[in-house]
């Protein structure tokens, strides 16, 4: 995947007034050229931190968000986009020109489809002798074609009565946890 995916993107980040979301924020907006939409509970904290981006501050608007409030998850509602959740990992340190406060450092931030598609290693799927039919390996096996990527998928026919199983896997043929595949494998209760 591109390194650059996230550049020129409208984000939102929860906690924007201090400690980390202040510190996501001020990276997407000054490092990716986001749009960033900052959510929390103080204003006037927000607007320190609208002043503090400076020339960087017309990139940045925020919402005042109250998370006991029905009204307020009704109101947030219209800035959520399918697709794109991040995983953030980063740490805590002592700022660089003022060791009395601390700053989050974001050491990576990935989607989350690509963090799946990296960690998940392999999958096992379970499936009953019994529920096995030519059309659900011919479903399976068109789905799992579709789906190539890195992740190693083990396949277990189980007979319940009889106490025994069967592992299966392929070597050359792995999977990417695509939303179908994904959707498939829940909904068909496999």
């Amino acid at each position: 995947m591109d390194k650059n995916w996230l550049n020129f993107k409208t984000v939102i980040v929860t906690g924007a007034s201090s400690g980390m979301g202040k510190g996501i924020a001020e990276k997407l907006i000054k490092e990716h050229g986001c749009t960033v939409i900052g959510v929390a509970r103080s204003e006037q904290k927000m607007q320190k931190f609208v002043e503090e981006l400076g020339e960087y501050k017309d990139r940045f608007s925020y919402q005042l968000f109250d998370v006991s409030s029905l009204e307020n998850w009704e109101n947030f509602r219209k800035y959520l986009f399918a697709d794109y959740f991040l995983f953030i990992r980063g740490k805590v340190q002592p700022r660089p020109y003022n060791d009395q406060e601390l700053e989050f450092k974001i050491l990576s931030m990935v989607q989350l489809q690509e963090l799946r598609d990296t960690m998940i290693r392999e999958i096992s799927v379970q499936l009953p002798i019994e529920e096995v039919t030519e059309t659900l390996i011919r479903d399976f096996a068109e789905r799992v074609r579709r789906a190539k990527g890195n992740t190693l998928l083990r396949v277990n026919v189980v007979d319940r009565e009889a106490k025994v199983s069967l592992g299966l896997f392929s070597k050359s043929h792995k999977v990417s946890l695509t939303a179908e595949l994904t959707d498939y494998l829940e909904n068909g209760n496999i």
